[in-house]
């Protein structure tokens, strides 16, 4: 507990990268060390926003919110990391956010609204994005929207190049 301390008071007059490493190490000091869940969930927020693509991290963060019932906080957390890795120019990492966080909002948080609306910006990413079709095509079935199931079937046919996915989709 005193070395998190020390380190929280160096936190204060560290530069942006002297930061980030303090806040690795506090990280593993209230996973590890001390631990102590909100403490961790502090520093590893702290640590998502300077490194959004880190997915050790958004794992960690992931296992704290379960645990603490913090699931809608890492929802707007992902949403926030998604929007600093697009504009740094980094599409698998915007991706790879973007599917957690529908996979969060579908499965915990049971919003499948706001899941479908995810699965959409992965694909307006990736137009063909097996896993984004899968789960719209799926949202669709279940909610009995058959129009939409037919139009997702239809683009995913269009835009999807590998032969498996489009037999998929045609078969369907």
């Amino acid at each position: 507990v005193g070395v998190a301390r020390c380190l929280e008071l160096l936190r204060t007059s560290a530069g942006a990268d002297e930061q980030l490493a303090i806040d690795r190490r506090l990280l593993t000091l209230y996973i590890k060390g001390a631990p102590d869940p909100g403490a961790a969930w502090s520093a590893a927020s702290r640590v998502l926003a300077a490194a959004p693509g880190d997915a050790d991290v958004r794992r960690t963060l992931d296992r704290l919110a379960s645990h603490l019932g913090r699931d809608g906080e890492l929802a707007a957390a992902l949403a926030t990391a998604a929007t600093a890795l697009r504009s740094s120019g980094a599409p698998d990492d915007v991706r790879a956010v973007l599917a957690e966080r529908a996979r969060l909002l579908a499965g915990r948080l049971a919003d499948q609204a706001g899941a479908e609306a995810t699965w959409r910006e992965v694909l307006a990413l990736r137009a063909d994005d097996d896993e984004a079709y899968e789960q719209l095509i799926a949202g669709g079935r279940a909610a009995g929207r058959w129009p939409e199931v037919r139009a997702l079937l239809t683009q995913r046919l269009d835009v999807t190049l590998d032969e498996r996915s489009r037999l998929t989709a045609a078969v369907e």
